[in-house]
């Protein structure tokens, strides 16, 4: 479940960057992406542990590519 939210979330941000050129340094739309991630936390039943995992799984992912 966490890599496939990875695998969207990664789609999601290179969606936003096209959407958002002035977002394109990547770390406006990274820290919006983590504050959704931890907001979501209870609703989508995410220990810390994985919220940690999935955030640097999304930094990690969207620096090779953004």
């Amino acid at each position: 479940m966490c890599q496939d939210l990875v695998v969207q979330l990664l789609h999601y941000c290179g969606k936003k960057t096209v959407e958002h050129p002035d977002w394109s340094g990547g770390d406006t739309l990274l820290a919006l992406v983590e504050e959704g991630i931890r907001s979501k936390q209870t609703e989508w039943d995410l220990g810390g542990t994985e919220v940690d995992w999935i955030v640097t799984r999304v930094r990690t992912g969207y620096s090779k590519v953004g």
